[in-house]
């Protein structure tokens, strides 16, 4: 069996891709919450709970573990030569979290209102 090229030393640091899995529950609860102290998303699919709900589960939830998972990827063996890049990747990892997160609360508190 051939050697891909690839190893650990090559991937992102652990905790980049484990702050989208820790994150990710957090929205499936707040999604439960929701459904179950605001029982409006049972009368109409186009109720402002409702989609806070659809909204929670797939961005909220099943995004953050996507994202986890593609930052989790190893970087190929051709990232040595540009090692300002990972700087760059690693600046826009955080931003990236950041965005998601902070839009995810403030758009579902605004279907709330």
């Amino acid at each position: 069996m051939a050697e891909s090229g690839l190893s650990y030393d090559q991937g992102p640091p652990f905790g980049a891709p484990l702050r989208y899995f820790l994150v990710a529950p957090l929205f499936i609860l707040l999604a439960a919450c929701l459904g179950i102290f605001m029982p409006d998303w049972l009368t109409t699919r186009w109720s402002p709970v409702s989609l806070a709900l659809t909204h929670l589960i797939t961005l909220g939830y099943l995004a953050m573990v996507m994202l986890g998972a593609f930052l989790s990827a190893p970087i190929d063996r051709y990232a040595s030569i540009a090692g300002h890049l990972l700087l760059v990747a690693s600046a826009i990892r955080q931003w990236l979290y950041l965005l998601q997160a902070k839009h995810l609360f403030l758009k579902h508190g605004g279907y709330l209102d």
